[in-house]
């Protein structure tokens, strides 16, 4: 949706979709991932898509990784 919503300038989409991953984010306390959706979803209400493609990269960047650590955290307390 993410990557959708760039493409298209959608702003209102972006921001829906920026907001649902920050407090998924911030719920499994990946809290620079959701402070970089947060700051996506700011670009994209204020119509922002150069600073929007930009968060997005970063969080393109870090969001293998923190996947990565995640499931790594699952394994251990399962």
């Amino acid at each position: 949706t993410i990557e959708r919503s760039l493409e298209a300038g959608n702003g209102a989409e972006l921001a829906r979709a920026a907001h649902a991953w920050r407090s998924y984010n911030g719920n499994v306390g990946a809290n620079v991932l959701a402070q970089l959706c947060r700051e996506l979803e700011e670009a994209a209400r204020a119509a922002n898509y150069a600073s929007a493609r930009a968060t997005y990269t970063q969080i393109k960047a870090l969001r293998d990784r923190v996947r990565d650590e995640l499931q790594q955290e699952m394994r251990r307390s399962a």
